[in-house]
């Protein structure tokens, strides 16, 4: 009990901070991994320029593209939508969902976080009552909040169906493969790739690609990460049409990384990150992602973000 009483304690304290002043939630976030606090004032590797593009930017598209409805709109737009899996529906809240609707197999998603997915490969298998309840705490988390990632907290969560993704080739296996591909004002850098996840106890593995499909993850990833894959990866069979998509999309963002999944042949987008995880990269290849940011072309705000403060969608 006193331990989850002083967890409580944290948890708020931690809050108030992030909302007057992100910077130390940010600060205490990179400071895990590279043992120092972010150069506010000539921030240089990409995750420094990411934080200071959260707080010191115009991020109202980031939010729009990190919400997993809204960003169809946006796709759309781009003349995309064939990129997308098959929506069947969004919810404000779970007992509003009419299952006997939906088809034998499906994913459902909350827009408002990262990772809360839900794959169902037989819906008459599903414990509904369980699967409302878990949406329904899903949908109160208050994600960006203790980690500066503010575009994520101006989102209004709601619940999505999609298309359950299935590739004939491996029909058993829980994950697809990602393909990762960071861009720059529209310009395609390299290829990142997850796989294998939930093989083994570090969860998932990486490799990294040239947009030539040239390995060079012995010169991106640290070697003593558990996620360093090692592994060769056959080349997409939609490789061309997934760096053309991916500039497409990202040619108003001064960076997004552009998710992708390829089954059977055909190219679906998954999301588009704005913020990412870290540790994974070297640090050389950090600093190198962050030059190819431009500061000087952010579009900046009159007062600094803070999370929370909602944005009409």
């Amino acid at each position: 009990m006193i331990h989850l009483i002083k967890h409580l304690i944290k948890h708020i304290i931690v809050l108030f901070l992030s909302k007057r002043d992100p910077r130390i939630s940010a600060n205490r976030a990179y400071r895990l991994h590279f043992k120092e606090d972010i150069d506010w004032k000539n921030p240089s590797n990409l995750i420094e320029k990411i934080y200071w593009l959260e707080i010191f930017s115009d991020t109202s598209l980031w939010t729009i593209c990190a919400d997993k409805y809204h960003m169809r709109e946006y796709v759309a737009e781009k003349g995309l939508s064939a990129l997308l899996p098959k929506n069947y529906g969004h919810w404000q809240d779970s007992k509003d969902i009419d299952y006997n609707l939906l088809p034998d197999s499906f994913v459902l998603k909350t827009t408002n976080g990262c990772g809360q997915v839900l794959i169902v490969k037989d819906k008459n298998a599903l414990d509904i009552a369980k699967t409302n309840k878990i949406l329904n705490e899903w949908m109160k988390l208050k994600y960006g909040y203790v980690d500066a990632q503010i575009h994520y907290s101006r989102i209004k969560p709601c619940i999505i169906a999609e298309e359950c993704l299935t590739d004939s080739t491996n029909p058993d296996a829980k994950y697809l493969t990602d393909y990762k591909v960071w861009c720059f004002m529209g310009q395609p850098e390299s290829i990142l790739v997850v796989y294998d996840r939930g093989k083994d106890t570090s969860g998932y593995k990486l490799s990294v690609y040239d947009l030539n499909w040239n390995d060079i993850s012995v010169r991106t990833l640290k070697k003593n990460s558990p996620h360093y894959g090692g592994k060769g990866m056959s080349r997409p069979l939609a490789l061309e049409q997934m760096i053309e998509s991916a500039r497409i999309l990202s040619k108003d963002c001064l960076e997004v990384r552009v998710d992708f999944y390829e089954i059977n042949g055909r190219l679906y987008l998954g999301e588009m990150t704005f913020s990412t995880a870290y540790g994974y990269f070297s640090d050389d290849y950090y600093q190198y992602l962050g030059s190819k940011v431009d500061l000087s072309k952010a579009k900046l705000v009159s007062k600094m973000n803070r999370p929370g403060k909602s944005v009409i969608l």
